[in-house]
């Protein structure tokens, strides 16, 4: 088993808005679980992560595009119409991080598969000679 981490940097209804537009789609149905995580020295209180988990093989790569894809969609759309005001951070299985925004969203499947595919220590770029992590 292989576990995405997804972490919004945004307000409490932002987690909660993505946590059921993930559980909702599809694909992924089944597959995301809410962890409560230790507290950061200084802070109060526990922290909440999304973790998508998949099984090791071909079906990684097929949870790579379902998440890009609804972080994509959810990114994008808000109740009010615009695009969300949020990041939105994934840790793939093999150690390297992705910074998505309404900015850079059409671009997740991408990102997160070069991210996913370079060796774990290694930058991400070596996978493709890319940042994955564009500056918007």
């Amino acid at each position: 088993m292989v576990e995405f981490i997804v972490d919004v940097a945004g307000t409490d209804a932002d987690r909660s808005s993505l946590s059921d537009w993930l559980r909702h789609e599809p694909g992924l149905r089944g597959m995301v679980k809410q962890r409560t995580t230790a507290p950061v020295p200084g802070s109060m209180g526990s922290l909440q992560e999304l973790v998508v988990e998949a099984l090791v093989g071909g079906a990684v790569q097929t949870v790579v595009a379902q998440l890009g894809q609804a972080l994509t969609s959810w990114l994008t759309r808000s109740r009010s119409g615009g695009a969300r005001e949020v990041e939105v951070t994934v840790t793939t299985p093999s150690g390297h991080t992705v910074v998505l925004t309404a900015q850079n969203a059409a671009l997740a499947v991408q990102l997160l598969g070069i991210a996913q595919a370079a060796p774990a220590g290694a930058p991400a770029d070596q996978a493709t000679g890319t940042d994955p992590t564009p500056t918007a």
